[in-house]
């Protein structure tokens, strides 16, 4: 199928280029963040064919119960060294469907779809070694919120403020970064305030997990406010935004019937 030999040639090349991302040398990690990009862009040419027929590899995986359900044996697949899912594999588990359907589905956003996928597999990992129990993933119920919970074990990340300066030192800009928890940068969250919900989920951030002097640290004027109210909301307990507006309003009332009664008493005197 041609949607699943673009995916499959995309999964040879980064597999090819992973184990060169220790090396000091920018080039591979610059091929790298190039094919994850094309992993997320839509090939206008895809379109849907017949399935493919059971191969021998696939007929010995059913005869093999120590081979996960979701390994696609078209890949290889050795049950005393096992692996991570791939491209494909993840994509399938994530969303129960073939990568054929979900890219044909009106329904479906096939670059979202695609884009998720290799930030949660590649994106968030980025040149460090994944850590992360995938075969505790992918035997879960809740693939999504395990995988991203394991990416929080691996990274204990936390969300801080950078900012950029001139050459007289004023700041001249501001946004949020993920950090690990040995304070090391993680990834910059420059773009979008949905992009920037994505990026800070996928590494397993929630509400509630955010340290809640991060929003305090925001001093440039300019700061995308629709960023610094998703940062206050995950630094809240609260389940959303008007959580944290209610909690405003409560303290405001509370605070004003305390000044009502000092005045009473004053009046009293």
């Amino acid at each position: 199928m041609l949607v699943s030999s673009e995916v499959n040639q995309l999964i040879k090349s980064i597999s090819e280029l992973e184990p060169l991302l220790d090396k000091n040398d920018g080039e591979p990690k610059d091929s790298f963040r190039n094919l994850l990009d094309e992993s997320i862009r839509t090939t206008s040419d895809l379109k849907k064919n017949a399935s493919a027929p059971l191969t021998n590899s696939e007929s010995a995986k059913k005869n093999n119960s120590n081979i996960p359900d979701w390994v696609d044996m078209s890949y290889g697949y050795d049950p005393r060294n096992p692996r991570k899912p791939n491209m494909k594999e993840l994509t399938e588990a994530l969303h129960l469907d073939t990568i054929d359907n979900l890219y044909t589905d009106p329904d479906k956003n096939w670059t979202d779809i695609v884009s998720q996928t290799s930030d949660l597999l590649y994106g968030v990992v980025g040149d460090k070694k994944d850590s992360r129990n995938w075969a505790s993933i992918m035997e879960s119920d809740r693939i999504l919120e395990t995988v991203r919970s394991e990416t929080r074990k691996m990274f204990n990340p936390i969300i801080d403020i950078a900012s950029r300066h001139d050459e007289n030192g004023n700041i001249i800009a501001q946004f949020p970064v993920i950090k690990d928890g040995n304070n090391k940068l993680l990834r910059s969250l420059t773009g979008s305030v949905e992009n920037t919900e994505k990026s800070i989920k996928n590494y397993g951030l929630v509400r509630g997990s955010v340290a809640s002097d991060v929003a305090a640290k925001i001093t440039f004027d300019e700061f995308d406010p629709k960023i610094a109210n998703l940062l206050r909301e995950y630094s809240h307990q609260g389940n959303s935004i008007d959580d944290i507006q209610l909690e405003t309003a409560s303290l405001a009332i509370a605070t004003r019937i305390d000044q009502t009664a000092q005045l009473d008493e004053h009046e009293k005197l």
